[in-house]
């Protein structure tokens, strides 16, 4: 990290500030050494899940792309349920699964047995 720092402006609630300013003081710091430093441990717990949930999100995607079944996916994620699921895929920004190619041919099948 460089020691060069950046001046910004932001926007926040005022009693957000207020409450800010008084735990800085508490604790003997700045404000701006506050922020700096919750900013920084938000960046490094955001790589770290980004670095863990890489195969989190290749299941996710299996699924959303219909590779694996939701069985499978609730099961190697260890979810409780498909809502939960659905959260997930929503949370990494997938769309609902496609059906798996096998689901597809027992439809396929089903209308076949249906129309004989």
């Amino acid at each position: 990290m460089s020691n060069t720092n950046t001046q910004i402006s932001v926007t926040l609630d005022r009693e957000l500030v207020q409450a800010a300013k008084a735990l800085a003081a508490r604790q003997g710091t700045t404000l701006s050494a506050l922020i700096a430093i919750q900013m920084r441990n938000l960046i490094d717990s955001a790589e770290q899940s980004r670095q863990i949930g890489n195969q989190n999100y290749t299941v996710l995607l299996h699924y959303s792309l219909g590779l694996i079944d939701v069985d499978e996916a609730l099961t190697t994620l260890g979810v409780a349920n498909e809502v939960l699921l659905e959260r997930l895929l929503q949370g990494a920004g997938l769309p609902k699964p496609k059906l798996t190619e096998s689901q597809i041919l027992g439809m396929v099948n089903a209308l076949r047995q249906l129309a004989e």
